[in-house]
């Protein structure tokens, strides 16, 4: 996207305006745009507003107050239907912009929203939290993002200590009440009347080994996120204009909720108008790029005994064969391997070895038996110039794994 003279012009003057800025200043400018800015001391003192939030249920026992607005529930489960509930947000949500600003930087829905994410602590798994943190010990579990406390801090500290946590500290962590963390669909801008819709899922979904939420991923693609993000378990989504203080929801529907919705259609551009404007806050240039998801962009991913990529249709498997004594080369033939496909797993077998099932893979989520194929590729001059099995797998549903195995 380019900008026009008009837009140079206004840049240059954001700039110039932004230079002279006390802190304070610059945490109005980002207000008056919209975004909401929270500190440590708002969060606290507002905490006990978002008591007061109520929730109304969609069964059909109970009539909707006058004050309650829509909200979408979107499970995981693409057999199940998206559905509409009902919220009433506290007084201070939809105050005049006298009240106090504080209490309408806390999102009340958040609080609300906590024990429908507190189910499936007791299924976190520990191994895979400290898989996550070995292999990436920078990364910071909650996201800046969340509205909860992080699931364990990962400073130094906390990560020298890691090994000496028992699994029953961890896991009473895990069940102290539902881990909300939100996600922005779409950014408020000038252009959308400072409306922002928001994702709501459980900050934890991944180690509680939830499956993904492809309905969701689906949306944020077409609101322009590449590549969509991977989202674990049931998600709400919910809409809220945000200008000056003032936090007003608005009825989010099961309709506005299609990927051809025409507020989507248009959230790509306004993400990106909002890009801009933290690029020329932050100073950044822009061409910072996603983190990169395991096995994609043609990086294999080494496992023990094979390796593979991923893009979002497909899994690729190489396998190094080993040595058999059915050829007169040594080397294994096609004819000496079976390949076994089912919905969720993979299994490699190979005759007149030390191991006849070399590979057995629990999949981490569905594939296309009838789409997976498997061929041998000639040796290319290895230690013993042995041959390559080479695995494809058609994922069930187009998405990037986190992970190949369960």
């Amino acid at each position: 996207m380019t900008l026009n003279d008009d837009d140079n012009r206004n840049k240059n003057q954001d700039d110039d305006e932004q230079d002279n800025m006390t802190p304070e200043e610059r945490l109005q400018w980002l207000r008056d745009r919209g975004v909401v800015v929270e500190t440590p001391e708002e969060r606290k003192e507002a905490a006990h507003s978002t008591k007061t939030a109520t929730t109304i249920s969609t069964n059909g026992t109970t009539t909707p107050s006058k004050d309650a607005i829509t909200y979408v529930y979107i499970p995981a489960d693409q057999a199940k239907p998206l559905e509409e509930r009902y919220f009433v947000p506290p007084p201070m949500a939809v105050a005049s912009s006298s009240a106090t600003a504080s209490h309408l930087l806390v999102d009340p829905l958040v609080e609300f929203l906590k024990p429908a994410f507190a189910g499936h602590a007791d299924q976190v798994d520990l191994n895979l939290f400290r898989k996550q943190q070995s292999d990436n010990p920078v990364h910071q579990l909650a996201s800046s993002s969340s509205s909860s406390p992080p699931f364990l801090s990962t400073s130094s500290g906390a990560m020298d200590a890691l090994p000496s946590v028992s699994d029953d500290t961890l896991r009473s962590v895990a069940q102290q009440g539902g881990h909300v963390e939100t996600f922005s669909l779409v950014h408020p801008t000038a252009n959308n009347q400072y409306t922002a819709v928001t994702f709501y899922l459980d900050e934890i979904g991944q180690l509680k080994r939830l499956p993904l939420n492809g309905r969701a991923s689906d949306l944020a693609k077409a609101a322009g996120y590449n590549p969509p993000p991977i989202f674990y378990g049931d998600i709400f989504v919910a809409k809220q204009q945000q200008q000056q203080q003032r936090r007003n929801y608005l009825s989010m529907t099961v309709t506005d909720c299609h990927v051809q919705a025409p507020w989507l259609q248009q959230a790509a551009m306004d993400n990106l108008e909002h890009q801009l404007q933290m690029n020329r806050m932050t100073g950044r240039s822009g061409d910072e790029r996603q983190p990169t998801v395991v096995g994609s962009d043609g990086v294999a991913q080494k496992e023990d005994g094979y390796s593979w990529t991923q893009s979002e249709e497909e899994i690729e498997l190489v396998v190094p064969l080993p040595e058999t004594t059915t050829t007169t080369k040594g080397t294994t033939s096609k004819n000496d391997i079976s390949v076994i496909f089912k919905p969720k797993r993979v299994q490699v077998q190979v005759k007149n070895t030390s191991f006849p099932t070399m590979l057995s893979i629990d999949l981490f989520e569905r594939v296309d038996v009838d789409g997976c194929t498997w061929t041998v590729e000639n040796g290319k001059g290895g230690k013993n110039n042995n041959h390559t099995l080479v695995v494809t797998l058609e994922k069930a549903d187009e998405a990037l794994w986190p992970r190949l195995e369960t």
